[in-house]
């Protein structure tokens, strides 16, 4: 493969681990606070980011279902679908709220 192919793959194995990070993270804060609105929020978000439509949704579900100001999200996602591409529904206004998944940590 070129090196452009290979800059691509690992771009987007680097996207998938941070999903995959935020996705613990978020697991855990709402394990921690089963109130935690924005944990179900970051944990919708990482499912979107994983092409993981039905739990994202249902994330949002449960974030709305906490916290009002996420049900026009959660209404978009239904209203969207599960062949969506979820992910563009975190807009701009909720990316500088709740900003992006972190870096993976070195190991």
């Amino acid at each position: 493969a070129s090196w452009r192919v290979q800059r691509l793959q690992a771009a987007s194995e680097s996207a998938l681990n941070n999903y995959r990070v935020l996705l613990k993270e978020a697991v855990e804060a709402a394990r921690q606070n089963r109130k935690d609105a924005q944990a179900r929020y970051r944990k919708a978000w990482a499912h979107a980011g994983l092409g993981q439509n039905q739990e994202a949704i249902e994330a949002l579900h449960a974030a709305a279902a906490l916290e009002t100001s996420y049900s026009l999200t959660y209404l978009r996602a239904v209203e969207l679908g599960m062949d969506a591409d979820l992910i563009g529904i975190f807009s701009a206004t909720a990316k500088a709220a709740y900003p992006p998944p972190p870096a993976p940590r070195p190991r």
